[in-house]
């Protein structure tokens, strides 16, 4: 899964990533207003062979929904796609991610479309 930040992922961020069964692959940071931005996420997410997204900002994550949404049709992360946003939060004057809710999309090759998003929540012990 690509990490779309301009800081590299957190110890809680790689933590809470790993009980979601995922990786992160810092990618660097990305214009959430660029006009190219579904652009930029396919292109990093066929760079590094990405099934997912995840990210900090709320628009980084619509946008790579978007992008698999069922009227597009846009089938670029082959049969299913995750998006992670981290919640974020201050302990003690430190950056924590106290959570990630990932939303799972599946392509149904004989609906030639996408599933409504599957949503998980995650959150430190």
């Amino acid at each position: 899964m690509i990490f779309v930040s301009r800081h590299e992922p957190t110890t809680s961020q790689v933590a809470l990533a790993s009980k979601a069964g995922f990786q992160l692959v810092h990618v660097g940071d990305a214009d959430a207003f660029a006009a190219d931005l579904a652009d930029q996420l396919h292109a990093l997410a066929s760079e590094h062979e990405a099934h997912g997204v995840a990210c900090v900002h709320p628009l980084v994550a619509l946008e790579a929904i978007s992008l698999v949404s069922p009227l597009q049709l846009s089938p670029w992360f082959r049969e299913s796609v995750a998006v992670g946003v981290f919640a974020n939060e201050s302990r003690g004057g430190e950056f924590v991610a106290s959570g990630l809710t990932t939303y799972t999309m599946n392509y149904a090759v004989e609906e030639a479309g996408w599933s409504t998003p599957t949503r998980k929540t995650f959150n430190l012990d």
